[in-house]
């Protein structure tokens, strides 16, 4: 999307139901700044602290558009609402060590890359528990291409050293590089920029990727992780409303994929029925397009009388 190109009214509606009726995950947002990126590509920076998920949900609930990315630092910083750049001087508070793993080309068609990416990141897992003896890992699905790592315990076993003040950031970075240095050297392939950049902004759990319209979301056990299919990430909790069927035409050729055990595949100017979710998805890659006589206006007119989905609106 760009700035010529106005929010489709179906996406607008299905970012908003998202954040008016689902939750984000737990996490302590008081010293981690948020950043917040709009379909059009202009950044917003709430110049105010956030102490729980509930908070903030409130907030982006609220806002005037919907927004295509919600991002926090990894690390957590003294007054973190008052970064502005990464050369801005912070006390760093620390945080976990993230690694990036992601996966190459359309998403739709990377079901075996990702399978193959959970062995990855499993394994980095191991390897930094028999080296570093952590053992304390969140896996994250990013809602695009591929998993974030978290290493929550890194502060306590690798950081050897508490260095109050600006040089704390500058330790930590030495030693991020240090970890993601040997992991290289064992094999493994990662994005070593991201996993080592110290004013990092990650996307939150429970929220949306702007690019997919899939849900960005931990895994609560590495079998759930193993289990991961991409429908498991579908956004908005009412399945009522994934099930909502939508025709959408074929703006390039879509190879056979499947989604939900169902096969869909079609040529330019082909039309299409997918479930809603997959429909979003499919815009938002440039794919398909919602003629203008489409049904979808209908779905949205038939819930005003659902107050549970009175958000669902244009």
């Amino acid at each position: 999307m760009n700035q010529e190109t106005p929010l489709h009214p179906l996406i607008q509606s299905y970012f908003q139901l998202h954040y008016c009726t689902s939750k984000l995950e737990p996490m302590n947002f008081r010293f981690r700044q948020i950043k917040l990126q709009t379909f059009q590509k202009a950044w917003i920076i709430p110049h105010k602290s956030f102490s729980t998920e509930k908070k903030l949900t409130n907030y982006l609930e609220h806002l005037s558009q919907p927004v295509a990315h919600v991002y926090a630092t990894v690390l957590q910083f003294l007054d973190a609402s008052q970064l502005t750049t990464k050369e801005t001087p912070a006390i760093c508070l620390s945080g976990p060590f993230m690694m990036d793993f992601d996966v190459q080309g359309h998403l739709l068609y990377s079901q075996e890359e990702l399978d193959l990416l959970k062995e990855q990141v499993v394994d980095t897992a191991d390897l930094l528990h028999d080296w570093y003896d952590l053992s304390q890992f969140v896996y994250v699905f990013s809602g695009h291409k591929g998993f974030h790592l978290y290493a929550l315990d890194f502060p306590q076993k690798c950081l050897k050293q508490s260095i109050w003040g600006y040089e704390q950031e500058k330790y930590e970075k030495q030693q991020r590089h240090r970890v993601a240095w040997q992991l290289t050297q064992a094999g493994l392939t990662f994005d070593y920029p991201i996993s080592t950049d110290t004013r990092r902004i990650i996307r939150i759990p429970g929220t949306i990727h702007g690019k997919t319209g899939l849900r960005c979301y931990s895994f609560s056990s590495e079998k759930e992780l193993w289990n991961f299919k991409l429908e498991d990430a579908q956004a908005v909790e009412s399945k009522e409303i994934r099930g909502n069927i939508i025709q959408v035409e074929v703006k390039r050729s879509l190879p056979p994929f499947i989604w939900e055990d169902q096969e869909y595949s079609g040529r330019s100017g082909d039309q299409l029925k997918v479930p809603l979710p997959l429909a979003v998805l499919l815009m938002l890659q440039h794919d398909v397009q919602v003629p203008q006589d489409s049904c979808f206006a209908e779905l949205l007119e038939s819930s005003n009388d659902d107050p549970i989905l009175s958000c669902w609106q244009l």
